[in-house]
């Protein structure tokens, strides 16, 4: 689990250092949600498209130039 955590905030460092927060024009803040492609849903019960992050982290091919959502229900991923 702390491997996970760990990945995650590494990922999350990444895309915030290689991502520009503003549009072309440098005036307004980026809109992700009109940019994400795809959102995929975790569920450790079952009533998502995945049961772990890990399947559904597995699931983005490798060359994927588009963002994708990953929402993960509450509960608790082990």
């Amino acid at each position: 689990m702390k491997s996970l955590k760990n990945i995650l905030a590494l990922s999350f460092l990444y895309l915030m250092a290689t991502t520009s927060l503003v549009s072309s024009d440098g005036l307004e803040p980026k809109d992700f949600y009109k940019d994400i492609a795809k959102t995929l849903v975790v569920s450790h019960k079952g009533k998502g498209d995945f049961k772990t992050i890990q399947a559904a982290m597995d699931s983005i091919p490798s060359g994927n130039k588009n963002w994708v959502k990953i929402y993960l229900r509450h509960g608790i991923y082990k």
